[in-house]
């Protein structure tokens, strides 16, 4: 009983511990609060330049009575410190004002020490260099950008991670301003970011004027291209799509010539694209997929400098082409006409990128009305449709207005000045001034006989306003009499 209460014992604490590795319980994760210091990388100065590890003589002892020794060896980038601190947080940051990481700094230490792995990075602005297997065989994930101002990426630099996208500098095409000096090495080393699983490769310079330093007699070797050998995850389409690369390469806002090559194997051998029983090329001059299977294949990426082939990239992978989905068709209806027709995967909405790269198409318009959305019945009252509408059938959608108000004309509603008196002084159309009131206006001058004897009655305009204001004066006077007898009244 005794032995069967202790295995008891032991199979609950293995249950436990297995719960609690599923919860990521015991595992160390990227902690970004944790702040990265000079303290916690071997920091040395040489030419000028603030460096990372180097070189160092370490004093071995005597052993199995052969004489002790000095060896030259690699420094760690890591101090005691920094190693405590990479235990919290697999986040590194290398602190500004760092210039060059040296060779074998960060190398991932594959057995015996699994706690000394970084998994996500961020470089300083003030980079130059970055040197043969810096950051080797760590567990770097996610994208890695190379800063402004790095000239070199050294061979291996970043060889065995599980990076997925890179960035480079425009400083990568500079040619020389270090000559003369001890790092003067410019451009992306052999192999350089060999064995991930890149997908895409972006480039803010020309990647066609990036240096590749490759030794001589490696040179034409794909295995050596600074991105050779990527490991990706499955490619999986459907009958009817277009074959698509799986590494993207672009320089930004620059023409570039980068060209592929890709092949699968059919049971005969490597065959090319364009020979495969899969793919047939349409009118337009795209490989797509004609029939259903899985297929492991390999794309290799090159271009052309000094007038000779030069390889970048190299990928194997598995290729899944699915059955072809249903499409359905969406019919967007506008005052009864077909105002657009949007063809829609299955089990899809308009907005999925495996709908079949469609968009909503443009809003319509009704002069007077205001275009309120796409609506299952034509009287509004049905469903809206929208771009996360679901697609299962075909369907008609009807385009919904909402009539604008009408503008009313506005009336004058400025109040007009009373002059104390309970009736508002009435205003009158502008009219030119009264003969009468304008000699008032005017100084006295001396007229001569002539003027005298021409004088010519008045007519038209300025009389009628001169009776205006007669009557004016009477309604006045009318007033201010029928005023003097209410009045008294009042009091």
């Amino acid at each position: 009983m005794k032995r069967m209460t202790l295995f008891t014992k032991i199979a609950v604490a293995v249950m436990v511990l297995a719960i609690a590795w599923q919860a990521n319980i015991f595992k160390v994760k990227a902690d970004e609060s944790v702040v990265w210091e000079d303290a916690d990388f071997n920091i040395t100065y040489k030419d000028g330049y603030k460096v990372i590890g180097g070189r160092t003589n370490v004093q071995r002892p005597p052993v199995g009575g052969n004489p002790g020794y000095t060896e030259n060896t690699y420094l760690e980038g890591f101090s005691a410190r920094g190693f405590a601190k990479l235990k919290k947080s697999r986040h590194v940051e290398i602190p500004e004002g760092v210039n060059i990481i040296s060779s074998n700094s960060f190398i991932g230490r594959t057995s015996g020490t699994p706690d000394n792995f970084i998994e996500t990075l961020k470089l300083p602005k003030t980079l130059k260099i970055i040197e043969y297997g810096a950051f080797a065989y760590n567990k770097i994930k996610g994208t890695v950008e190379i800063p402004e101002g790095v000239i070199y990426v050294g061979r291996v630099a970043f060889i065995g991670n599980q990076i997925e996208k890179v960035i480079l500098p425009k400083s990568l095409e500079t040619v020389g301003i270090y000559a003369g000096k001890p790092y003067y090495l410019q451009g992306i080393g052999a192999r350089a970011f060999q064995a991930n699983k890149i997908k895409e490769i972006i480039g803010k310079g020309n990647i066609n004027k990036y240096e590749f330093c490759i030794d001589n007699h490696e040179k034409g070797k794909p295995d050596a291209a600074p991105f050779s050998n990527q490991e990706l995850d499955d490619v999986t389409i459907h009958e009817g799509e277009a074959f698509r690369n799986p590494i993207d390469i672009k320089s930004i806002g620059q023409e570039q010539n980068i060209n592929s090559i890709a092949g699968f194997n059919e049971g005969a051998g490597l065959l090319p694209l364009e020979s495969s029983s899969y793919f047939k090329q349409d009118a337009q001059g795209k490989y797509v997929a004609v029939k259903t299977g899985k297929l492991e294949g390999l794309v290799m990426y090159h271009d052309e400098v000094n007038h000779e082939n030069r390889n970048v990239a190299s990928a194997r992978f598995s290729y899944e082409i699915l059955p072809k989905l249903s499409t359905f068709t969406v019919t967007f209806i506008n005052e009864n006409l077909d105002y657009a027709k949007v063809e829609v995967q299955a089990g899809h909405a308009i907005k999925d990128p495996g709908a079949g790269a469609q968009k909503m198409p443009a809003d319509p318009s009704k002069n007077g009305y205001k275009f309120m959305g796409w609506n299952l019945r034509q009287d509004g009252k049905g469903a809206a449709f929208t771009a996360d509408t679901v697609v299962n059938s075909d369907m008609k959608v009807y385009a919904i207005y909402d009539k604008l108000p009408v503008p009313q004309p506005s009336l004058n509603t400025v109040p007009h000045p009373t002059n104390g008196s309970i009736f508002p002084v009435t205003q009158v159309p502008e009219c030119p001034t009264d003969p009468w009131q304008r000699q008032l206006q005017q100084p006295l001058q001396r007229q001569s006989d002539k003027n005298n004897n021409e004088t010519v009655p008045k007519t038209g305009e300025a009389t009628s306003c001169g009776a205006l204001l007669l009557a004016l004066a009477g309604t006045t006077t009318l007033i201010i009499g029928l005023r003097k007898k209410i009045l008294p009244q009042v009091k």
